[in-house]
């Protein structure tokens, strides 16, 4: 569009684009009513959970990357059939990282890691209740994909099939 830079002025990228590519409207955001919401996609939900570097490939999670959910929980060999007393399950994959604390955008001279407290996904409001209950039954951890990965999901294998989170013991 020939006004293109007066209708975008003001308005940041929802997600990183290299030089060249065209711009469209639905990828840019509005920071007038707050950056998250802004850089967030239509339809779109914004969860906020405790993370620490263990938990998030040591800290070198940034925002934009894109991330595999794993839920941990405590299971009895006997009746469940699990060898560790530990079981994991991938619960939700290819998960865009909004942020890290309040660090929403990669930070300069190539994307320094940040040890935070917080991570806040991008989740459709389905994902989002998944996510909200599995972190009141057990541990979570978020798991780096590969940027070559983005979009792919793999099938699940049967040892690691999200099922119906486990009730809280």
């Amino acid at each position: 569009s020939p006004t293109a830079p007066q209708d975008f002025a003001g308005m940041v990228l929802r997600a990183p684009l290299r030089a060249g590519t065209p711009v469209l409207s639905d990828q840019v955001g509005d920071t007038a009513s707050g950056f998250l919401s802004a850089v967030l996609t239509p339809g779109m939900r914004a969860v906020a959970i405790p993370v620490s570097a263990e938990r998030t490939a040591g800290g070198f999670i940034l925002p934009n990357n894109r991330v595999d959910v794993l839920l941990a929980t405590g299971c009895d060999a006997a009746t469940d059939g699990c060898d560790t007393g530990i079981r994991a399950r991938t619960i939700l994959r290819d998960v865009r990282v909004l942020a890290i604390d309040q660090a929403g955008q990669e930070q300069p001279g190539g994307g320094t890691a940040i040890v935070g407290k917080t991570a806040t996904l991008e989740l459709s409001p389905r994902d989002a209740e998944t996510l909200v209950a599995a972190e009141a039954s057990g541990r979570l951890s978020l798991i780096l994909r590969s940027v070559k990965d983005e979009g792919r999901v793999e099938e699940p294998e049967a040892a690691t099939t999200p099922a119906a989170i486990p009730e809280a013991a």
